[in-house]
């Protein structure tokens, strides 16, 4: 695969490249993902939108 094709699954991950970059990106990001939830000051009483991103930061 080309650089630009890499470039251009990082932007819209496809296939089983994209499902790779997605792993990396997801264990490369996790400590910044929950720093900046941590950050967000969420009550009990917070309405929050859970989005599968979301859960997988929380689920691990």
């Amino acid at each position: 695969m080309t650089r630009s094709g890499l470039r251009a699954q990082a932007g819209k991950p496809t296939g089983i490249v994209g499902r790779i970059l997605g792993y990396l990106m997801d264990i490369y990001n996790r400590e910044d993902n929950h720093w900046t939830i941590s950050l967000l000051d969420i009550s009990e009483t917070s309405k929050v939108l859970l989005t599968q991103s979301f859960l997988n930061i929380f689920s691990k």
